[in-house]
């Protein structure tokens, strides 16, 4: 007995210290990591920066970083060089070889340089054609560098998880994690409705601390290993769970702990019917336990949690006694711009920046505008610039400004003496911009007056500086969208976050099973990081609705969904189908579409999205998410989470299949790949501010038929009226 117990501890203190034994090897592509694409180098200097994440969690043990680049081959080898740089410590120096004009880089990385947040990886490029007498920008000056295509190659530790409850805000759901977050939910085999809400609440507040990244979940019974796990339910649930691994949830009332991942294994040494489990713990990642007496109490505990975005508290449980939320109104989202109200570009994230030299890189600023916002004719935005620029710059150089990658005005600097300007206005018409997500970037030109050849280049003076103080305001603008429009859902949850906390919109699984659960979960958390605020209005349900008068989303298989979703769908599917082929090219996608009426079957995997006006409220709207298995809608669920699925997912129907890329297996070894094909075949309708709109608005502008019937009608109406009254004028007079 005696050496079976010293077995027993033997074993569990080597499972606690073998978790950090054997460090991770990942070979990950630079895209996944972060926003990166091929970037021209161009002139005798420039460079390009990269931000590269580390979590808090890891303890790198070595890593490099490897890409291609292409050089011009009318550069001189000897005076034209790369250097590559890792936080402002030069690391490696390629000579580019005019001859060789083809080149690849494996950079090794330090790991002392490497720290855990944002790391600048630099590469910069001095390039010349003569040994004398040069232009500075002529166009055989270049470098293309392959970024889109770099791999990182990195070998790492876990550190262990701090059992503090300040760990949830920093170091458990971090948004440096890459490639992506992965988080288990466990609770209820069979959970109802107001259950189900709260296990979105906790889904909505996770993915919002992983922020753009990309963030996996799923949902059982069990607890899964290599991955924090969160525990939801009441006492009694939770501590049948905990008991199994000798752990508990003492006292009463919402609260929340936080321990290592516990697991348990089965004593070998020992006979079949004899056998012990033995507990053991993995110190490198966290079961995160939520706890309430009853829904109410756990809503309250789930909500805390979502909340809880500064390191505090240190303890490893919490009591929770209450909660309140800041008010919240309309079109308030993440980065949204409101109307009739200036913004200095210090609130827009944007720090005041320098423009040196022959080619800096542009600054940006991204915002987002209501996504049904109704452009007028003759309205603009106004741009409030100040500014600086330094002195002898020739008269052709200039700021531009570009919105979504168009340039739409300049400013000249045509003051030979350098100037402060401040308050400069620019106007830029309200169409130009797009409902959802914007990007306005400003790119100096600057150009030395003394250029000529031979002559000796000044650089130094070649500057303009952007303050935050700048400006931008929008004017006021009516809420008017025509709908359906499943590209504003995928830029920022449109219309299901027209409240930002997701008030008015419910998503109806037609099955409670864990894959079905796991599956609106993933899109839960896609809505919240498209919106920038915790889902706590957003209600789910597994009961069809009847009279529902919000937004609606449905998921589930197709023989789950009611035959009443497909009847306005722009593909009918029932015992006979009714489906939209594409037939030619025209500006009319609707007017070069065949409709087709068949008995066939939808792939085992295929899947589709559509979007209509809802069944229930003129004004709202009804998204659907469905395959023929639940299979399917699962890794539907997932594949919206990739950006190149989101991007061609337009229109009102879209088709999800999974094809594979040889060269990307090639290059990445993961050859998965998502061919979209999307269309707009249905009806259209229009949708007002808060989802609503009046019968006749609706109905006039769901069909130009009625529209133009009804103001022809009116017009007859009108006509008849002004005859009768001038018929009788004159018939008083005679």
């Amino acid at each position: 007995m005696r050496s079976s117990s010293l077995q027993i501890f033997i074993f569990a203190i080597f499972s606690v210290f073998s978790f950090n034994a054997f460090a991770i090897k990942q070979v990950i592509p630079l895209k996944d990591i972060t926003k990166v694409d091929t970037v021209q180098l161009k002139c005798i200097a420039s460079e390009y920066e990269v931000m590269l994440p580390i979590p808090e969690r890891w303890e790198v043990k070595k890593a490099s970083l490897e890409f291609g680049y292409y050089n011009s081959a009318a550069l001189l080898k000897r005076t034209s060089q790369m250097v590559i740089g890792l936080n402002g410590v030069p690391l490696s120096q390629i000579k580019l070889d005019p001859q060789a004009p083809e080149g690849y880089a494996e950079v090794d990385l330090p790991p002392l340089l490497l720290e855990n947040d944002y790391n600048s990886f630099r590469i910069a490029v001095s390039q010349h054609y003569a040994t004398e007498c040069e232009l500075p920008c002529m166009p055989e000056l270049w470098t293309k560098v392959m970024m889109n295509e770099a791999k990182l190659n990195i070998e790492y530790e876990l550190k262990p998880v701090p059992l503090k409850l300040s760990a949830v805000s920093n170091f458990l759901f971090d948004p440096k994690s890459f490639p992506t977050g992965n988080v288990h939910i466990i609770g209820s085999e069979t959970p109802e409705d107001d259950f189900l809400t709260v296990l979105s609440m906790t889904t909505s507040g996770i993915s919002l601390r992983y922020d753009y990244r990309k963030t996996y979940f799923s949902y059982g019974q069990t607890i899964q290993q290599g991955k924090d796990n969160v525990l939801l339910g009441n006492y009694e649930q939770v501590n049948k769970l905990l008991s199994k691994y000798e752990l508990s949830m003492e006292g009463d009332g919402p609260a929340i702990k936080v321990f290592h991942l516990p697991n348990r294994y089965k004593n070998t040494q020992r006979a079949e019917d004899e056998a012990e489990w033995l507990v053991t713990q993995d110190p490198t990642y966290a079961l995160l336990v939520i706890v309430g007496d009853n829904i109410k109490d756990l809503k309250l505990a789930a909500e805390t949690v979502d909340i809880m975005s500064i390191p505090f508290p240190h303890s490893q449980s919490m009591q929770v006694k209450e909660f309140h939320m800041p008010e919240i109104a309309l079109y308030s989202g993440k980065q949204i711009l409101l109307t009739d109200k200036e913004y200095p570009f210090k609130k827009l994230q944007y720090s005041t920046r320098t423009f040196r030299g022959f080619n800096s890189s542009p600054a940006d600023i991204v915002f987002r505008v209501p996504s049904d916002f109704m452009v007028k004719p003759n309205e603009y935005v106004e741009l409030s610039l100040d500014i600086a620029y330094g002195a002898a710059l020739r008269i052709d150089s200039a700021l531009n400004i570009l919105l979504n990658g168009h340039h739409v005005g300049a400013i000249h600097l045509d003051d030979s003496s350098g100037s402060i300007i401040t308050g400069y206005k620019l106007r830029l018409p309200t169409h130009l911009f797009r409902g959802g997500l914007n990007q306005l970037s400003f790119s100096a030109t600057l150009t030395p007056f003394v250029t000529e050849n031979c002559s000796y280049v000044q650089s130094e003076n070649l500057f303009l500086t952007l303050f935050d103080s700048s400006t931008i305001l929008f004017p006021e603008m009516p809420h008017r969208v025509e709908m359906p429009n499943l590209g504003l859902f995928f830029v920022n949850g449109f219309p299901y976050t027209r409240w930002p906390d997701g008030y008015e919109s419910q998503v109806y699984l037609t099955s409670n099973s864990n894959l079905s659960i796991s599956s609106a979960l993933n899109l839960v958390g896609l809505l919240t990081q498209k919106n920038g605020y915790p889902l706590f209005g957003l209600e789910f349900t597994t009961q069809t609705p009847t009279d529902y008068k919000g937004e609606l989303i449905v998921m589930g298989t197709i023989e789950n969904i009611p035959p009443l979703y497909f009847q306005n769908s722009p593909l009918k599917i029932g015992e006979e189908h009714q489906v939209p082929y594409p037939v030619f090219e025209s500006w009319d996608q609707k007017q070069a579409l065949a409709y087709s009426r068949q008995v066939s079957d939808v792939g085992d995997e295929q899947g589709i999205i559509f979007q209509t006006a809802s069944p229930y409220q003129e004004g709202r709207t009804m998204t659907v998410y469905t395959s023929k298995k639940e299979e399917g809608v699962s890794n539907l669920a997932r594949a919206i989470l990739e950006p190149t699925v989101q991007t061609a997912a337009i229109g009102d129907l879209v088709f999800v299949d999974y094809i594979y890329n040889e060269y990307s297996h090639q290059l990445f070894g993961n050859g998965l790949d998502y061919q979209v094909v999307a269309l707009s075949a249905g009806d259209t309708y229009m949708t007002g501010k808060a989802g609503m709109i009046s019968k006749p608005d609706y109905y006039l502008t769901k069909d130009q038929r009625i529209y133009w019937a009804a103001l022809i009608g009116g017009l007859i109406v009108l006509s008849a009226f002004i005859y009768f009254i001038l018929r009788r004028r004159h018939q008083q007079r005679s």
